[in-house]
């Protein structure tokens, strides 16, 4: 995990990988991989894993790829500051 936000006695997780990252060879094994540490993460957290994808722009700036990530964020946040 690169990040995790706790909200009250649980946390929600962040990992942000490079855009190149989903186009890896054998990316099956890599998702199989994060699934299974994901399910542990949110058994023993409470919260769900998100992954961000980032890109780099020509300029060197960087910003998110998958920016629908954010509000699924939101939502789980608001999810768990209301159990």
């Amino acid at each position: 995990m690169d990040f995790y936000i706790p909200v009250g006695d649980k946390a929600i997780g962040i990992q942000i990988k490079p855009i190149t990252y989903a186009q890896t060879p054998e990316v099956h094994k890599w998702r199989e991989w994060m699934r299974e540490s994901h399910e542990k993460f949110e058994r023993e957290q409470g919260g769900k894993v998100f992954i961000v994808f980032s890109v780099t722009e020509k300029s060197g700036a960087k910003r998110i790829f998958n920016t629908e990530v954010v509000d699924e964020i939101r939502a789980e946040l608001k999810r768990l500051q209301g159990d």
